[in-house]
């Protein structure tokens, strides 16, 4: 979002016939080329935040933690998601794209300039607004996310169903006395046949047993719904609209009981422990409320707002066409 004020300022500079060499048709281009190349740049960044995830799930090896064999915390039965992967990254995915399609259609599409140059194209600028703000949340999901990760690798909490999916060969293992516990850390996992029957599926669950801390569900149901209500609070709800509805309120609530509802079920699905639960919850609002208040800057109005019409019509005037210095970027 410091970008759009650079960019606003650069266009400032380009678009100024006072300016010595100035020349309209070049100075619209180059505008063009470097707004384009900042939505490219960004794209980029994203993707390159986002990376470590996908190295994690392709090679990713957690930290062999040991165990007490009469830990009852490690002890559960193993039990399907409540939410699943489809519905946790369906949710968090579709909710916060859809809300600013909406929203973003709704008050840009009827105020403000009606198009941008990008790519050397015309387009609306209700769209621009969109994919600026698509490409600002899923930074904030990939920082949440990757941070999530290097918890869990590093880290290495053994889940509550531990025992339940490693089944540790017992024969192997001393686990000392009662008065005298013996801390395990040298141990072989066989699997559990009955619940994972393939040995590929099994070896992955087994290394899944080792990724308690933090809650991966938690930390991303909490950054998409902290998003959707912090973007709704700074696009809908404004001091200087005194009518307002409840209605985004209820909006906001509902966001934030789904996050909640969906950390809670972790801990009764024997996934995670309360404190991997919570600590993934802190973490996930967290990067969204940094990444919305800071990097976004959703609640400073400048980057919000388009150019006024007066600021069109003296634009108009001067260069004798239309010409939108209004940017995502």
């Amino acid at each position: 979002m410091g970008a759009f004020r650079l960019t606003r300022h650069w266009n400032s500079y380009l678009v100024s016939p006072n300016n010595p060499g100035w020349d309209r048709t070049s100075s619209l281009t180059m505008a063009s080329t470097y707004k384009s190349l900042l939505w490219l740049v960004n794209v980029l960044v994203v993707m390159l935040v986002a990376l470590p995830v996908l190295i994690f799930k392709l090679v990713g090896v957690p930290y062999k933690r040991g165990f007490f064999c009469d830990d009852e915390t490690i002890s559960h039965p193993y039990l399907a998601s409540t939410i699943g992967n489809s519905i946790l990254y369906g949710v968090g995915f579709g909710v916060p794209l859809l809300v600013i399609v909406v929203v973003e259609t709704f008050i840009r599409g009827i105020s403000g300039p009606k198009s941008d140059v990008i790519f050397g194209k015309e387009i609306p600028n209700h769209v621009v607004s969109i994919i600026r703000l698509i490409i600002g949340y899923l930074f904030g999901t990939a920082c949440s996310q990757t941070l999530t990760d290097i918890c869990k690798y590093s880290i290495g909490r053994l889940r509550p169903h531990f025992f339940d999916i490693c089944r540790p060969d017992w024969n192997l293992i001393d686990c000392g006395t009662d008065i005298r516990p013996k801390f395990v850390t040298n141990y072989t996992c066989l699997g559990n046949p009955e619940l994972f029957p393939d040995a590929v599926e099994s070896e992955d669950r087994v290394l899944d047993s080792h990724l308690s801390f933090c809650s991966g569900h938690a930390s991303f149901s909490f950054q998409a719904m902290i998003f959707v209500i912090l973007y709704l609070q700074a696009r809908l709800l404004r001091r200087d609209r005194p009518n307002q509805t409840i209605l985004v309120h209820a909006l906001q609530f509902a966001a934030f009981m789904y996050a909640f509802f969906t950390a809670l079920s972790r801990i009764s699905d024997y996934k995670h422990h309360p404190g991997d639960v919570l600590f993934g919850s802190i973490l996930g609002t967290s990067a969204q409320m940094v990444n919305v208040i800071f990097f976004m800057k959703l609640f400073t109005k400048e980057p919000l707002e388009p150019i006024t019409d007066d600021e069109q019509k003296k634009l108009t005037k001067v260069h004798g066409a239309s010409y939108n210095t209004n940017s995502s970027f």
